[in-house]
């Protein structure tokens, strides 16, 4: 995983989007705002749950700036 853009949220305290295994392997996307950064895990707050979580480095699958033109995460869907 590269960490440049877990730096970039911390430093310039700006949203990033994760997609996020949980401990019963179930996938979410969070978007988090990273507050700490530890050699296994982030401290993050999350604007799902509202409050500032513990994430570990290892589970996270995916990270990416966010998406400003996306509206909502109904833009993912496709219909086919």
């Amino acid at each position: 995983m590269n960490h440049k853009l877990f730096f970039h949220s911390l430093n310039k305290q700006t949203t990033i989007e994760i997609i996020y295994m949980a401990e019963q392997q179930d996938f979410t996307c969070r978007k988090i705002i990273v507050k700490t950064i530890h050699s296994d895990r982030i401290t993050a707050y999350c604007h799902l749950r509202r409050q500032i979580r513990i994430f570990l480095i290892e589970n996270i699958l995916a990270a990416a700036p966010l998406n400003p033109y996306r509206k909502t995460d109904d833009d993912y869907l496709t219909i086919i």
